[in-house]
């Protein structure tokens, strides 16, 4: 057994220390050090822009560097506002680069975090709903038969449209500033929604764009996080098609008989039997769940710790 009285590491007498213990495990990409990197990143490469392309080779107005910045690292690229001189452009090259690389994985974060706490606030009202249908039928609850796998699950339409009506407020928030920008440029209505969603695809066609200085000024804010919050909801979308077939295979193989060879396969250590630890790791790895070398990393893991030797 693994005692927390055990000595490991120089912890004497108390209990284990470092990830493994009673220690929760936080996910570095939803952690405060994350999300400071990206704000320190972006707010370094607008600074960037605004060094390079209004004191240095362009001499643009402040707003206008930030603006193209905004254009070049969500990939938008209307085309308005380009490099004039042959330094700027090889600088342009290697600024887009950057730009798009690392701003783009901390603009993944940001969307990603701004679409899951939408979901996580609609899920708690849900499940305050649901724990108050619970206690009416507790008693039915446990003697339901379970359901098939088909019966259980909602279809695509109903997860989609419940994953879009959870982000109606930030989809709200992305049509009003677009609307806004069309306000100050005087575009129609139509026309504004037309250019918010070209924006936000990132396709940035180039026929419409802000050209006042207080409209670029929203753009700012604007496209970057209208490009994360979209593209963050389009991917979870095309995400429910694969998951969707993903659960059906899982299905098919937790369904079906074992086999021989499975056994086989199993027994890791050989003895002819197999026991739990040997059935949940051929399991989780078949499944995808887990890859090998990280079960074999826990292993080994459980073994440095285990100092008494005897499992």
């Amino acid at each position: 057994w693994i005692r927390s009285s055990d000595k490991q590491g120089g912890n004497e007498g108390g209990e284990l220390s470092g990830p493994i213990g009673h220690r929760s495990f936080v996910d570095a990409l939803h952690s405060a050090k994350t999300y400071r990197l990206c704000v320190l990143y972006v707010l370094g490469y607008l600074g960037l822009s605004v060094g390079a392309y209004s004191y240095g080779f362009e001499k643009w107005p402040i707003i206008d560097s930030l603006y193209f910045a905004v254009t070049c690292f969500t990939s938008v690229g209307y085309g308005d506002i380009c490099p004039q001189t042959k330094a700027a452009k090889i600088f342009t090259a290697f600024f887009v680069l950057y730009g798009i690389s690392i701003l783009g994985i901390a603009l993944g974060i940001v969307g990603s975090s701004l679409v899951e706490s939408e979901q996580n606030a609609m899920g708690r009202a849900g499940d305050r709903v649901k724990q108050r249908l619970l206690k009416s039928f507790q008693k039915e609850s446990y003697n339901r038969p379970a359901t098939n796998f088909q019966r259980n699950k909602s279809s695509i339409i109903t997860s989609i449209a419940d994953l879009v009506l959870n982000q109606l407020p930030n989809l709200a928030l992305i049509a009003g500033l677009a609307l806004w920008i069309g306000h100050i440029e005087g575009w129609s209505i139509m026309t504004s929604l037309y250019y918010g969603i070209i924006t936000t695809t990132t396709v940035g066609l180039g026929d419409f764009s802000p050209s006042t200085p207080f409209a670029r000024l929203i753009s700012v804010f604007f496209i970057p996080i209208s490009v994360a919050v979209l593209g963050e909801l389009l991917g979870r979308v095309a995400g429910f098609f694969v998951d969707r077939e993903a659960e059906k295979a899982e299905q098919e193989f937790l369904t079906r008989e074992l086999t021989e060879e499975d056994l086989a396969l199993m027994d890791e250590n050989e003895n002819g039997d197999v026991d739990l630890a040997e059935f949940m790791t051929f399991m989780l790895v078949t499944m995808g769940k887990v890859d090998r070398e990280t079960m074999d990393e826990l292993r080994a893991a459980f073994e440095s710790l285990d100092a008494v030797g005897n499992g």
